[in-house]
Order: structure tokens, then sequence, then C-alpha cells
């Protein structure tokens, strides 16, 4: 629990189609995920920003959901299962933030997953993939550009 430190997340709007669009876009994410991730149960509060792949093994491993190899997941340890109940601190934005600031949770998301990482110069494959992730999350070419330019 010690380590699991910096964990950003955002709100689910309130506000349609905002509210509509985010949980469309997280059952479209498990729709593809081969029953590797936890359904969206609809009782979700918020959409992580960082600490992402962690969150979602743990909700993974309480639903049982399948790896790769077809074994099923479990949280049976008691560690493990301690931590899955009781969670961990979280700092969250309001989802106002992402209405005014529709690139930020994306931004952060890039600069929060690399801050354990060696510093490397993005390679030029990497820089075309975060931009067209950028784009294809609404963000205009240029602002795209921008974002990827500064991180």
């Amino acid at each position: 629990k010690a380590l699991l430190c910096d964990s950003f997340c955002i709100e689910i709007s309130t506000e349609e189609p905002m509210r509509s669009n985010q949980i469309q876009a997280n059952k479209a994410l498990v729709a593809s995920s081969s029953g590797m991730l936890a359904e969206v149960n609809g009782k979700e509060r918020a959409m992580s920003i960082s600490s992402s792949h962690t969150t979602a093994y743990m909700k993974a491993a309480m639903a049982g959901c399948t790896t790769a190899d077809g074994k099923k997941l479990s949280a049976d340890k008691d560690g493990f299962r301690e931590l899955c109940a009781e969670g961990w601190d979280w700092t969250m934005l309001s989802w106002k933030v992402e209405q005014m600031l529709p690139d930020l949770p994306s931004w952060m998301q890039m600069v929060l997953n690399c801050s354990n990482a060696v510093a490397v110069q993005m390679t030029e494959l990497e820089a075309a993939q975060q931009i067209g992730l950028l784009v294809c999350q609404g963000s205009s070419l240029p602002n795209a550009v921008k974002t990827v330019q500064s991180s």
C-alpha cells in the first residue's frame, strides 16, 4: 500500500452526454479485452488517470477475470484482499475540470505514467501514437502536437 502513491482520478460526469460517453468508452474497453477486464458495474464514481493498470488488475482479480493463458485471477491472498477492500489514497479531480480542459486527463496520464521511468527522449513512433490517441479523444491535431511536444 505504501508503494501506491500519486494516484489521480477524475469523477465520472453528472452531465449528459459526457457521462454516457465516458461509460460507453469504458464498456468498449472491457468488451475488447477478451474477458480480462472486469465489467463496468455502474457503481464506479471515477476514472483513473494514474495507477490505472493496478486498479484494473485489482478489479479484474476481484471479478475472477481470466488471464491471457486462460487462468482465473483471484484476490484470495490476505494482503491483496485487504488492499482491494480498503483501497488507498487518491487525488480526485472534479468532472468539471475535464469539461473545461478536455485534454487535461490525457496529458496528466502521459506525465504521471512516465514519472517512474528513466527519462529518455520519446521516439518518433511513440510521439505519433500519443498524438493519435489525443486526436481520437477529441483533441485537435495542433493541440495534440503541442501537448506531446510539452511532455
